[in-house]
């Protein structure tokens, strides 16, 4: 009987290092050639969750489309934030984008969490769309 169990453990640690493995190493997500999994206009995805119809469970691991006006742009050197609607934070990668303060535009990035300080949706790895 100590034997089985003395066999059976190694095999189970193996099995689970490597599932572990093959998790990390796995390639994230193409996000511009996927398909989104919702399309929202910013002032709607902002209500749904200030009136809890939409939660954060709903949309973890989503590639979530957002169209909206430019209220506030950030840029750094490696990345830009651009605020939406004053309620959904889109990070994008630091190309050259003209996106301008005012103007409309639709970003499809992954959903990453909601802000409760700042009351904003986040949304990283955006490619703009239009």
């Amino acid at each position: 009987m100590k034997k089985k169990i003395l066999l059976i453990i190694p095999g189970i640690v193996l099995v689970a290092v490597l599932y572990a493995t093959y998790l990390y190493n796995k390639p994230h997500k193409n996000i511009l050639d996927s398909d989104a999994d919702i399309s929202y206009i910013a002032n709607t995805l902002i209500n749904n969750f200030n009136t809890n119809k939409i939660t954060s469970d709903d949309l973890v691991t989503k590639i979530i489309e957002v169209s909206g006006k430019v209220t506030l742009i950030e840029k750094s050197n490696k990345s830009i934030i651009v605020i939406l609607n004053d309620g959904v934070k889109c990070e994008l990668k630091n190309t050259n984008n003209n996106i301008k303060t005012g103007s409309h535009i639709t970003i499809k990035g992954m959903y990453s969490g909601f802000d409760e300080m700042f009351n904003e949706i986040s949304l990283t790895r955006c490619h703009l769309i239009k």
